[in-house]
């Protein structure tokens, strides 16, 4: 009898509930709001907002807060029911979402089983065949859309009529200034290749923004689909590129769609280097690039962080001018500064020190101090990796040894 009431006990603590609540309009904007109730914890609102010239673009399913809470539940585990509207369709594609993340992650992602009040496959009237993509003004996202626009026809070609900007992701909800900046600026890109730009508010921010990113862009894009009949989220890295778990990805995001609105994982065919190389045709996106998330005001670009420094190397590595929305070109000591690359970026700028192999490039100062910030990183990484079991007072001095046979 106590191991029964102790493993009830369990199955209560692992309850979660989405209760939908009703749209308002406030501001000028229309809020859609759901509380997230997981027990023994304190219950959480999630909403998305969007301004009211757009409100007639929204569905009222509660389809884009399961995507949203979906990494908060799996790292619960247990039961989420929804008291509202979820796809047959959208759960089916959520079960391989999660077995996905849960072989990736065990320790951190369990299965959920998902049931919702009601499931059907509810008809959506729309014309046009219209899609709408994330837009944050980075390399992936403006090719994603010029590509479209302007480069791609016949079967690949999708009629993205807009850019979805969200506030409250890399621009945190208490920075209105740097956003509305941010927005100006992507408005005066789009409006150059006739596209429309919208913005959104969410809270949906994970501290986990690696891992969570695909499904809380997802999310956001499927508030829309009372207009659009597909959300295109920009790759991160090309197909050869893919080396594990990462928030948005080819094997997983197209497991957030539902059969009314599917996301497309978008551009995973092409290189970074040579995405920027397309855009800077594009005179006014490749001018108005945001790439950074390092500055403490988030609409400018800081020029030294790892993702400016990578972004400014492929572009003198191709022969492109300095996008005007950087401070400055870099140095070869901008790029010996950077000993603390995290494991993807790392890995990203071992890559990139192995694909640039032009002859021109291979006695120029900043290439050979590429190929040694890479091998430093590299290595450094995979110290920590191994001696991960020690104790940390060890782990910190062959550190140190190392960084003296390493870039200092």
């Amino acid at each position: 009898m106590l191991a029964k009431a102790e493993e009830q006990k369990i199955d209560t603590r692992s309850s979660m509930h989405i209760w939908m609540l009703e749209p308002n309009f406030r501001n000028n904007s229309l809020r859609l709001s759901a509380i997230l109730e997981i027990a023994a914890r304190e219950p959480f609102k999630i909403w998305f907002e969007i301004p009211d010239e757009f409100s007639e673009y929204v569905s009222e399913s509660a389809e884009p807060f399961v995507l949203g809470a979906i990494f908060s539940a799996m790292g619960m585990g247990g039961k989420l029911h929804v008291h509202g509207h979820v796809s047959q369709s959208l759960l089916r594609n959520l079960s391989e979402f999660q077995a996905a993340w849960h072989n990736w992650l065990p320790n951190r992602y369990k299965t959920v089983q998902i049931t919702a009040d009601d499931t059907r496959e509810l008809p959506i009237e729309r014309t046009g065949g219209l899609s709408i993509s994330a837009f944050t003004g980075g390399v992936d996202s403006c090719y994603t859309i010029y590509r479209h626009r302007k480069l791609v026809s016949g079967a690949a070609k999708r009629t993205i009529e807009a850019g979805l900007l969200i506030h409250g992701f890399d621009i945190p909800l208490e920075q209105e200034e740097s956003f509305s900046r941010a927005a100006s600026a992507a408005q005066q890109s789009l409006s150059a290749i006739d596209t429309k730009l919208i913005t959104m508010k969410s809270n949906l921010f994970n501290p986990d923004w690696e891992n969570t990113h695909g499904a809380m862009l997802a999310a956001c894009l499927m508030t829309l689909q009372g207009r659009y009949e597909e959300g295109l989220i920009a790759s991160s890295y090309a197909y050869t590129q893919f080396h594990g778990a990462w928030g948005s990805n080819p094997i997983t995001d197209h497991l957030l769609s539902s059969r009314n609105f599917p996301i497309t994982h978008d551009g995973s065919g092409t290189y970074r280097g040579e995405k920027l190389e397309a855009i800077s045709q594009w005179e006014e996106g490749f001018n108005n690039l945001r790439v950074c998330f390092s500055n403490n005001e988030r609409d400018k670009n800081c020029g030294v962080c790892p993702k400016c420094v990578m972004t400014l190397i492929l572009c003198r590595s191709r022969k492109l001018s300095v996008p005007r929305s950087f401070p400055r070109d870099f140095t070869t000591q901008d790029i010996l500064s950077l000993d603390r690359l995290t494991s993807d970026i790392g890995w990203a700028y071992a890559d990139t020190a192995q694909r640039l192999t032009q002859p021109d490039l291979q006695d120029e100062p900043w290439m050979r101090a590429l190929t040694r910030c890479a091998r430093f990183n590299k290595r450094r990484l995979e110290l920590l990796r191994t001696e991960s079991g020690k104790p940390d007072h060890w782990r910190k001095m062959l550190l140190s040894v190392h960084e003296l046979i390493g870039l200092r």
